[in-house]
């Protein structure tokens, strides 16, 4: 195959190398095959039989290294992937754990703002945070936060004024969508996981 078609191939440079080396070593094989063919040959002059068996013998030995050098490819290939999994795991529950701390403080200031009574205020803030530690980071990862927002109070009982919070909201998914195109252009950096939300002191 030439280096052209190699290039115009629509794949990774990585499966580009395998499926070159895959090639390789099937023409050794066949190689080596031809070579074991004429050495079983029994007409075959005892100097020409020495230089077949020292060539099968460097074939064989070129098709075992092409093999390992494969094997060796796909390992890194697989270790690779499986990196860029867990970092987008990782990534994924911090984000989440983030974007739940940022709906218990908008949720938390919705409540403060509609309450009409320092018991009441209390008791949703109570059941506020109860709740969120309740719930799993992952589910707050990709859900806008103004809908996170509005599910949460549903589950209060509160009606919040989500236009109040217009411009932090935007602000917030304003930074979010920077992250992700800084994080796409950028090599990534290794991610630290968020704790889970706890309720302020007072």
């Amino acid at each position: 195959m030439a280096d052209a078609d190699v290039v115009s191939e629509p794949e990774s440079r990585p499966a580009a190398r395998l499926k070159l080396l895959a090639e390789l070593a099937d023409m050794g094989m066949g190689l080596a095959r031809t070579v074991a063919a004429q050495a079983a040959d029994p007409d075959l002059a005892p100097l020409a039989a020495e230089s077949v068996t020292q060539s099968f013998a460097r074939l064989a030995r070129a098709v075992r290294q092409t093999l390992a050098l494969e094997a060796r490819f796909e390992r890194d290939g697989e270790q690779t992937r499986l990196d860029r999994v867990k970092r987008q795991a990782a990534e994924t529950l911090d984000r989440g754990a983030r974007r739940k701390q940022q709906v218990r403080r908008l949720t938390a200031d919705v409540i403060e703002a509609t309450a009409t009574t320092d018991n009441d205020r209390e008791t949703l803030l109570d059941d506020l945070y109860e709740r969120l530690d309740d719930r799993d980071d992952l589910e707050f990862a990709d859900r806008p936060i103004a809908d996170l927002i509005a599910s949460v109070c549903k589950t209060l009982g509160v009606t919040p004024d989500l236009g109040a919070f217009d411009d932090e909201i935007a602000e917030i998914e304003g930074a979010e969508r920077r992250a992700a195109w800084s994080n796409a252009r950028l090599p990534p950096l290794p991610v630290s996981g968020a704790g889970w939300p706890t309720k302020p002191d007072g």
